[in-house]
């Protein structure tokens, strides 16, 4: 009778601390959803820059920032405000950033080919001196210069964050919430956090492509019915 209470304490010690087990993840799950909220929020108001060198030579890459520089010049010479005047000027003049790039690169003695177009891309979390951008799929300027195989640059196009040829002094309190500039300018408290949504979107970002090839097969067979 003894060891059958004391077979029915461990069962019940067992019970509760599998409780507060399950209580403990629950509350890290809740966590980390709310967490990839708010990066989600920064990926929708902001737009990045991307820029693929034609190779790794010493000139390709100086080249590569001399077109970025060229680029950013003409775009905040328009005087723009918010994300949408950003994005709708630059998907008009989409052509118009591939003239001066290749215009540019011209100049200086080249004649690579540039192929510029604005597109959803996924980013994983990237750490710059004084912020932290997280993963996420962004709006993005792409910028390709000849094949494309050098090392890239990518930054923040809007808000000018990051930016070389910034049009004004940037004031982040005017883009984003309290809770995402905490979460923006204190990187380093959210690490696992950070690396948590960078796996979610990597996982996503799989799952999505593995879609649309298994559709494209599908609907490529139905035409070859």
């Amino acid at each position: 009778m003894y060891k059958m209470k004391n077979l029915f304490k461990k069962i019940k010690v067992s019970s509760v601390e599998k409780s507060i087990f399950a209580g403990l993840i629950f509350s890290i799950l809740i966590s980390i959803v709310s967490f990839s909220n708010t990066c989600e929020k920064i990926s929708d108001k902001v737009m990045r820059i991307h820029i693929l060198a034609n190779s790794n030579s010493h000139s390709d890459q100086d080249l590569k920032l001399k077109v970025r520089d060229k680029i950013l010049e003409h775009c905040n010479s328009q005087n723009l405000e918010n994300f949408d005047e950003n994005f709708i000027f630059l998907k008009k003049n989409i052509k118009i950033i591939e003239e001066i790039s290749k215009n540019e690169i011209s100049k200086n003695g080249s004649s690579y080919d540039v192929n510029a177009k604005l597109e959803k891309m996924l980013f994983n979390t990237r750490y710059y001196e004084n912020f932290t951008m997280p993963a996420g799929h962004y709006k993005a300027l792409r910028v390709i210069i000849g094949e494309g195989r050098g090392e890239n640059f990518f930054c923040v196009y809007y808000p000018p964050m990051c930016v070389p040829a910034a049009r004004k002094t940037y004031c982040p309190e005017e883009n984003f919430a309290p809770c995402e500039l905490n979460l923006l300018e204190n990187g380093d408290k959210y690490e696992i956090k950070f690396k948590t949504v960078e796996l979610f979107e990597s996982v996503r970002e799989r799952v999505f492509n593995w879609f649309v090839r298994v559709f494209s097969f599908f609907s490529f067979k139905k035409e070859s019915w």
